[in-house]
């Protein structure tokens, strides 16, 4: 009695657990079910059948067939209850009135019952339409795609080329015809080349479901292209069935990439041999590469000095204006013409001129050891008779300028009072630029002009023009200049009077 009431009790569970897996079938099909009985009266719905004709259950359960599906179909194709008692399964089209009095077109698999009544699924044929359509409209899409695409795409069975879009043809040199059915060996300009895509491409299929391959093709016309192949089978688990490619011709980038190649052997051909000190630097302030130019400045290995920070051979009355510099160069900004003291291996501490370009964290600059020249500025401020030449008491402003760089070497104090610097030494090392207006009379820009006079007085000897400058706090002011050149040693000057006419230009 013991055993038989177990195993009532777990008959009982099982059919418990039965009967719940089934309603949530039920309340969970993506098709409409319909359950009515023998009189044509709904006596179930589920939730998806309710969703398609926009009743509620309730709704449903008060109605009969005839409600849902027109008199005049079912007059013309009645209810196969002989069919469906005889244990067959009718599948009919039928029109379904939804609430709202339009219509849908249903296709209805019905059968009867083991109590007698009867269901049907009824699944909606616009959405299945749709479906279709959708299907349809992404097959043409990849049609579409197939054809339009730029790059190559075909379709291989056992490496026989089985399809090939129009950019294949084209990329080849072979139509469509002559590639079909070709075996892909045609397209590689040598068996060993074949062979190799072969193999890696299928190994990499074989360990991730597709194959990337850069190769070589051979067009119709003997001309060699650097493609990348790329593969995907249409079946992973049945090679055989066939194996999509896609070909990139990147013959225009290897011949891109051999050129930088080139132009950076180039570069580091012309880095190496140049007579000017190169340099990669950092705004962090570190060197990142030198030339050997470098060696012979200040008598330090390369490898010493690259990965050093170069604030480290700075001269301490020049750091401040060297972290001003990398300042500028940090926001994007050329420093040129800026001269600042390195200390060389022997402890002595050479001038170095720099013009630097940034790049980001990068600064690049090529710069010019330019001791001996300063050593001669000095010697020749020294001059007793450069001196006397230069100043003789005068009271009319005068300024010394070296003809290469244009920068202001000496001037006597009635040129620094008239640029309204406070002292000799703010006014040297300034340059035209510095203390002139924007632009001239003319409207030309003040860069230019200057150096047209500057070339008529090394060209002439002389020259003399009226000049607009602009003194520290902006004030705008009128001078006639009077520009000569002359020679010290071998270094060629520009010497020019000042004579104020700002009244005379605006009476």
């Amino acid at each position: 009695m013991a055993v038989k009431r177990k195993s009532t009790v777990g008959n009982a569970r099982e059919q418990a657990v039965s009967k719940e897996l089934l309603r949530a079938l039920f309340d969970q099909s993506s098709d409409g079910i319909f359950i009515i009985d023998d009189k044509g009266r709904y006596v179930e719905v589920n939730p998806r059948g309710c969703e398609m004709l926009g009743y509620t259950r309730k709704e449903m359960l008060s109605r009969s067939i005839s409600d849902i599906v027109p008199i005049e179909d079912l007059a013309r194709d009645p209810v196969a209850f002989d069919k469906m008692r005889r244990r067959e399964t009718v599948l009919k089209h039928r029109r379904m009135r939804c609430k709202d009095g339009q219509s849908i077109q249903v296709e209805i698999s019905t059968r009867m019952l083991s109590n007698g009544n009867f269901v049907g699924f009824a699944r909606d044929l616009a959405e299945r339409a749709k479906a279709e359509h959708s299907l349809q409209e992404r097959d043409a899409q990849l049609v579409s795609i197939f054809r339009a695409a730029p790059v190559g795409i075909g379709i291989v069975i056992n490496r026989v080329i089985q399809e090939a879009n129009e950019s294949l043809c084209q990329m080849t040199g072979y139509s469509r015809e002559e590639l079909i059915g070709q075996s892909a060996r045609i397209l590689y300009p040598t068996d060993a080349e074949f062979d190799f895509v072969g193999n890696e491409k299928y190994r990499q299929i074989g360990e991730r479901g597709t194959g990337t391959v850069e190769t070589r093709w051979k067009r119709k016309d003997g001309t060699v292209l650097h493609i990348i192949l790329g593969s995907s089978p249409l079946h992973p688990e049945d090679l055989s069935r066939g194996v999509t490619f896609t070909a990139l011709d990147i013959t225009g980038r290897k011949q891109t990439e051999d050129a930088l190649r080139a132009k950076e052997v180039e570069l580091d051909r012309y880095f190496t041999n140049a007579l000017d000190l190169l340099c990669i630097a950092d705004t962090d302030g570190y060197f990142r590469r030198l030339n050997k130019e470098w060696e012979s400045a200040l008598g330090y290995p390369i490898k010493e000095l690259e990965g050093k920070r170069f604030l480290d051979f700075v001269h301490p009355d020049d750091m401040e204006a060297t972290l001003q510099a990398i300042a500028q160069l940090g926001g994007q900004k050329q420093v040129l013409n800026f001269v600042n003291r390195y200390r060389s291996s022997d402890g002595s501490y050479r001038w170095i001129e720099w013009r630097s370009f940034p790049a980001g964290k990068l600064i690049y600059a090529a710069a010019r050891d330019i001791t001996k020249r300063k050593l001669d500025e000095e010697a020749l401020r020294e001059s007793g008779a450069f001196r006397k030449r230069v100043f003789d008491s005068s009271r009319i402003p005068i300024v010394v300028m070296d003809a290469a760089t244009l920068k202001y070497v000496d001037c006597n104090p009635a040129a620094t009072e008239i640029y309204h610097f406070s002292s000799r030494e703010e006014t040297l090392g300034k340059s035209p630029m510095d203390v002139s207006a924007t632009r001239q009379y003319d409207g030309a820009p003040s860069s230019e002009k200057v150096r047209v006079y500057a070339e008529k007085a090394l060209v002439e000897g002389m020259a003399a023009f009226e000049w607009r400058h602009q003194r520290p706090d902006g004030e705008i002011w009128d001078a006639a200049v009077h520009l000569m050149s002359f020679k010290s040693g071998e270094r060629q000057f520009l010497q020019f009077t000042l004579q104020d006419i700002t009244k005379r230009k605006r009476a």
